[in-house]
């Protein structure tokens, strides 16, 4: 069985030899949750063309998102002609590059940044112009460093395919990036290693156990299996598993506290659950991210709202919405209650 380590997604290595496919690093999802500074304003789509300078119909906002992550920056730019769009990175022109990717779409121009690093944690810019004017907005991205002994989210699975060959199957995270080893009954594979498989007396348990050993600065962790004969049907278990609803692991807890307090949110849901977008309401309505608050997840399922100086409006129901492929929904509810600091006045008399 031989082995090799290509490129996958930015932040990610993806091993790949005899049908085997390793992925390390930031999870990957089908649809995956990333954070998009963009307000989320309530506004319609003019698509007349406009003679003048350029304005922004939808600007930047302040975000927070954890290291290792995707995040998506958004702008919508009234529909004039000619109309030249221009990142800034702390200041400085934005070259593209792997991890950095531009695009638009109409009136929507978009920067993603494939894989969050503690550099972008700066002030970001962008710049609409034509002949006539320009316009400008910006936001400040905040990464968290956060590391992450390696955890497997997906356990090795050896499979015997029906070619004859054995594949390897796992998902691990952590950060920074795992380094991969991987062994046969307790022996090293290398790269370009090659065996003969033979079954002695129909037992695949004669075919060995393989291991994957995933290590990082933080710690390190291990995943077995013996080998299984592949599944013959995997189409019907695919869309099966896109259609799981999100389950709440950690529902919200009811929160107390004073005016001018820091809170923080928090719940969680199944691992299995593919969420294409996460809300937060109070009863004010939608939460935008903002100086005041700031939502971010960690990649296993964990989302977070954290409340900075918490005023007298932030009391009453909290709401985290987070819908899935298909239109899955899942809703927790709980209240946040605070303290009101009171301040007793008299009239002194000499």
């Amino acid at each position: 069985m031989g082995s090799n380590c290509c490129k996958g997604e930015a932040g990610a290595q993806v091993y790949k030899g005899n049908g085997t496919e390793i992925s390390i690093g930031p999870r990957r999802r089908r649809s995956p949750v990333y954070a998009e500074m963009m307000r989320e304003e309530t506004f319609q789509v003019d698509e007349t063309p406009h003679i003048g300078a350029p304005f922004f119909l939808r600007k930047l906002c302040d975000y927070t998102i954890l290291v290792g992550t995707k995040a998506i920056l958004s702008v919508h730019v009234s529909n004039t002609k000619d109309v030249k769009v221009t990142w800034f990175k702390d200041g400085i022109p934005l070259a593209e590059s792997e991890r950095y990717v531009c695009s638009s779409k109409g009136q929507l121009h978009t920067l993603e940044i494939i894989t969050a690093l503690p550099e972008d944690s700066v002030k970001w810019s962008c710049q609409a112009e034509n002949l006539l004017g320009k316009c400008d907005c910006s936001g400040q991205l905040t990464v968290r460093e956060t590391y992450k002994a390696p955890e497997f989210v997906d356990e090795l699975r050896a499979i015997l395919t029906s070619q004859g060959t054995i594949s390897l199957e796992c998902k691990v995270i952590g950060y920074p990036t795992p380094e991969l080893r991987w062994y046969k009954d307790s022996n090293e594979i290398k790269a370009g290693d090659m065996f003969g498989l033979s079954i002695n007396g129909g037992d695949l348990a004669s075919l060995g156990v393989y291991t994957c050993v995933a290590t990082n600065c933080v710690g390190n962790s291990s995943s077995s299996s013996k080998v299984r004969v592949q599944e013959q049907d995997t189409t019907a278990k695919e869309k099966t598993i896109d259609k799981i609803s999100p389950v709440f692991i950690e529902e919200l807890d009811k929160i107390k506290g004073k005016i001018g307090d820091r809170l923080e949110l928090r719940c969680k849901i199944n691992l299995s659950a593919t969420p294409v977008s996460v809300r937060w309401y109070n009863q004010s309505g939608l939460i935008e991210a903002n100086e005041k608050y700031s939502t971010f997840d960690d990649g296993l399922g964990t989302f977070l709202l954290e409340i900075n100086e918490a005023e007298l409006c932030d009391t009453g129901e909290w709401k985290c919405v987070i819908t899935c492929k298909d239109g899955l929904i899942g809703i927790t509810t709980n209240v946040v209650e605070l303290d009101e600091i009171i301040v007793f006045l008299g009239l002194w008399r000499a």
